[in-house]
């Protein structure tokens, strides 16, 4: 909620006490939930927090394959993917990516692969890959609008933007602004 809010200190605080309580209470299912959920947070920082989120990342990653968990397996991999994104690693966070999308899609995870989609698509902006981010971030998109996930909507129609404006098509790209400033109100109410 903090998050979403944006106010950054307080959910960094809230994340912090998350996982210094999952370590207490030694539950290594709600240790690597926390690592992955951290990670994720530290990730929208980009490269500032960025070798933070790896270790995190990495470390819930060991977790989530020693309970043989798939779903939270390619979470921790989409958070360590993200975090080589930001450090410029970019063969790195495809590999990741790869990885993750092949494991949500063996137990038919949606909302999972609509995540990767998303990210696996911030990376082929990265690599000057318009068309194919075009592809992978639009799927992600009719993804969360089925799941009704306002919230990631959001956040898509911002890099949509972003992209169309590489892309050199300005009217998509004030139209995906405006749907990005639509969610947030939607969503903050």
């Amino acid at each position: 909620l903090y998050e979403q809010l944006e106010q950054f200190d307080d959910a960094r605080r809230h994340y912090t006490e998350a996982l210094d309580e999952a370590e207490r209470a030694g539950n290594e299912q709600d240790t690597a939930v926390a690592l992955s959920s951290y990670a994720g947070f530290l990730n929208d920082f980009g490269a500032r927090d960025a070798a933070q989120a790896a270790a995190m990342a990495e470390r819930a990653l060991g977790i989530e394959q020693d309970l043989g968990r798939p779903v939270q397996t390619a979470g921790a991999l989409l958070q360590l993917g993200r975090a080589e994104l930001n450090l410029q690693h970019l063969d790195a966070a495809d590999a990741r990516f790869g990885e993750a999308w092949r494991l949500a899609e063996s137990v038919d995870h949606q909302a999972m692969l609509a995540h990767i989609g998303f990210r696996w698509g911030e990376l082929a902006i990265s690599q000057g890959q318009f068309r194919l981010a075009l592809e992978r971030i639009d799927a992600a998109r009719r993804a969360y609008e089925s799941q009704g996930n306002r919230h990631r909507l959001a956040k898509v129609h911002q890099v949509l933007e972003q992209l169309y404006l590489a892309m050199d098509d300005p009217l998509r790209a004030a139209q995906a602004g405006r749907e990005h400033y639509r969610c947030l109100l939607y969503t903050s109410r």
